[in-house]
């Protein structure tokens, strides 16, 4: 499939004017009777400052047949399709599997006002494009736009040509889902080239607000060093070309993932203590690798490729951050902002991982079970795991259930019992120490400690997918630790399926602490606090921190208040 485009800005009036041939291959095993074009703007509304979409005209290239004519707004169903999404053009003649077909389409279009916040209008899904195709395409698209603007795009720009009132830039880019493009007249821009180990160099190009001009370096080596370093993240990136387009921190298109484009959202003022530009770049270059690069299929819940990203961008951002604050820790620190987000204070007491804080609730889940996953199998099982479904998905829309699939056979384990209830089911997790009582044993010189350890939540971390065989349990994922006066600790394990069980021992020391799960490998335990006991109160000491940290904090804000006054 290719797109040859031809497309006209008119910021002004806020519209598009289009046209190019669109060359479509049958890769299914029936015959074609019909081809789909998703017009994707259709889908705001029919108000007038809404976008809208219109096709103009549709011909057969070999024949220059009129396909417009017979062309209908239906959907799969074959009802009336009232938001006009979905055209549906017969073919008139079937296509065989294997065949291909090209179009010479012409459209009008009106973009979305949002399109246009702070000086950039940011364009996707700009165009018909042929539905349910699953393959990536090439695409070869000239853009207009008045003298004087700037434009970036997906792919890289091959030519550009200026005229007395309107320049043109053509862009190009093979094996792409979609092509995005944006313009504006105040860009400042920088440019580099990543050379990469064993893999062909990227050329960067950085596009920043004028008003964000000191973030303009940091913008570049951050994204330098991203692409760079992106392997040991299991983030590569895929294309010979990365732009990345500073849009206003306000903007509803902040920290989007394009073919070939990305956009983050910068602050006027970034402390240099203050990662959170870092952290953006991390984050938009892993969701570009598993959004774009893999592309998990659009119909499955998104879950886990939400997941995929927001835990590999915490590993890459781990690398960044390091390097912006010189530091061998790969948190950030917390940033509070003041008087509507505009006045930053960095807080240097509290680590904070910043990728996570942009990931969405269902994001956060999956990635705490990738955490899960990569503490109970160890990172080298999981990276082995990860590598080989990102390449062998490449473009090719795979579904949750194919990374269980490589999961299992790299792993050499079946891990279903981990997946149906983290991503199929929901369940939630928790486990606890529910009682500990003691008493003085027969023999009047020991004592007896019964401990009953809880599951509180639905979830059941087993560790297996086998059922028991009569009383012996199956699995020892879930660990206890017990420590005694002594200095004696014992591990015990069970497989976390029933309510509750019960361990008993005799000893002569007392017991001195039970913690369930002592390693965290669970890290979707949803209430953590009750995992551990203590013979001893520890409130006083925990205070005590809790405080310190409280009046570090507000030594460093009043100090703050007191140089702005």
């Amino acid at each position: 499939m290719s797109y040859v485009l031809h497309v006209t800005l008119s910021p002004e009036q806020h519209t598009l004017e289009g046209s190019g041939r669109v060359r479509w291959r049958n890769t299914s095993s029936r015959p074609a009777g019909e081809v789909r074009f998703s017009l994707y703007y259709n889908r705001r509304g029919a108000a007038p400052s809404a976008a809208s979409i219109e096709v103009t005209s549709l011909r057969v290239v070999s024949s220059n047949r009129d396909l417009l004519g017979t062309a209908t707004f239906a959907g799969p169903d074959q009802r009336p399709d009232e938001d006009r999404t979905l055209l549906r053009v017969p073919l008139g003649e079937p296509l065989l599997p294997g065949g291909e077909v090209s179009f010479d389409v012409r459209w009008v279009a009106r973009v979305p006002d949002d399109a246009g916040i702070g000086g950039v209008v940011l364009l996707a899904h700009w165009f018909p494009q042929v539905a349910g195709a699953g393959d990536a395409g090439a695409y070869d698209v000239t853009i207009g736009v008045p003298r004087g603007w700037k434009v970036a795009a997906t792919g890289h720009e091959t030519a550009s040509a200026g005229g007395a009132a309107s320049e043109a830039h053509r862009f190009v880019q093979e094996q792409a889902r979609d092509f995005a493009w944006a313009a504006s007249r105040d860009w400042i821009e920088q440019r580099t080239r990543v050379e990469r180990t064993g893999l062909p160099p990227v050329d960067v190009r950085v596009l920043a607000r004028p008003e964000h001009a000191r973030q303009l370096a940091r913008m570049t080596a951050a994204t330098a060093l991203a692409v760079q370093r992106g392997r040991e993240s299991l983030a590569t990136y895929p294309y010979a070309d990365l732009t990345v387009l500073d849009v206003p921190w306000t903007s509803v298109h902040a920290n989007a993932a394009y073919p070939g484009l990305v956009t983050i959202a910068t602050h006027w003022l970034e402390p240099a203590r203050s990662t959170d530009l870092e952290s953006a770049v991390a984050g938009v270059i892993a969701q570009h690798f598993w959004r774009q690069a893999v592309g998990f299929d659009p119909s499955a819940p998104q879950s886990m490729s939400d997941g995929l990203a927001v835990f590999t961008a915490a590993r890459l951002g781990q690398i960044v951050v390091q390097h912006q604050l010189d530091s061998t820790s790969g948190d950030g620190f917390l940033v509070h902002r003041f008087f509507g987000g505009f006045l930053p204070y960095v807080n240097r007491s509290i680590r904070f991982d910043h990728a996570a804080a942009l990931a969405s609730a269902d994001g956060t889940r999956a990635a705490l079970a990738l955490a899960t996953l990569e503490r109970y199998l160890g990172w080298p099982t999981l990276e082995m795991v990860l590598d080989e479904f990102g390449g062998r998905f490449r473009l090719a829309h795979p579904s949750p259930d194919d990374f269980l699939q490589v999961a299992s056979v790299v792993s050499g384990r079946d891990l279903r019992w981990l997946f149906d209830g983290a991503w199929r089911d929901g369940l939630v997790y928790d486990y606890g120490v529910g009682q500990v009582t003691s008493e003085t044993a027969p023999d009047g010189e020991s004592q007896r400690t019964t401990i009953v350890v809880r599951r509180f939540g639905e979830g059941t971390f087993s560790g297996s997918s086998r059922p028991r065989t009569g009383g012996y349990e199956s699995g020892r994922a879930i660990e206890v630790e017990v420590g005694f006066a002594d200095g004696t600790i014992r591990r015990e394990h069970w497989d976390g399926r029933d309510r509750s069980t019960s361990f008993v021992y005799e000893s002569v020391a007392p017991v001195d602490r039970v913690a369930v799960d002592p390693d965290h490998v669970l890290r979707l335990d949803t209430k953590q606090v009750n995992n551990t006991w203590a013979r001893t109160s520890r409130g006083p000491s925990a205070a005590t921190r809790w405080a310190a940290h409280w009046l570090i904090w507000l030594q460093d804000l009043l100090l703050t208040c007191a140089a702005l006054a």
